[in-house]
């Protein structure tokens, strides 16, 4: 409830910063339909960093092809992600510590008591599962 009572207020935002060259005027993200060929082109449409962002890209894209240009839905739409991201953070450390590692939100760090492959497969184990959500 935290996070969603910081980031309201800024759902009725419009877009920021690199936004416009980035979203709004990215025309490669103005797919027509899902076909491989249109979202390999949009997802790597991207210019920024070594590996071009293509997990958001495709993020941007999905959002674009769902829910048109409006920024509302881009805010939204992420503010649902990186609130699954945090349940999925919760839920790894609950994975964890039954595994006999430390896992609190306060130190954010995982150390392995009875072994790292338990903590080291957690995450994992968290994607790939349903558990805990």
């Amino acid at each position: 409830l935290l996070t969603i009572a910081v980031y309201s207020p800024g759902l009725a935002g419009d877009y920021m910063f690199d936004d416009m060259p980035n979203l709004l005027h990215n025309k490669q993200l103005d797919i027509q339909s899902l076909d491989t060929d249109s979202l390999e082109s949009a997802i790597f449409s991207s210019g920024s960093g070594k590996l071009r962002r293509p997990v958001s890209m495709l993020s941007f894209t999905l959002n674009r092809y769902f829910f048109g240009i409006d920024p509302f839905s881009l805010k939204v739409v992420n503010l649902i992600i990186h609130l699954l991201g945090e349940r999925c953070y919760k839920a790894n450390c609950a994975l964890a510590a039954t595994h006999g590692c430390v896992a609190t939100p306060r130190n954010r760090t995982t150390i392995p008591r009875r072994g790292a492959l338990p903590c080291a497969t957690a995450s994992a184990h968290c994607t790939s599962s349903n558990r805990g959500f």
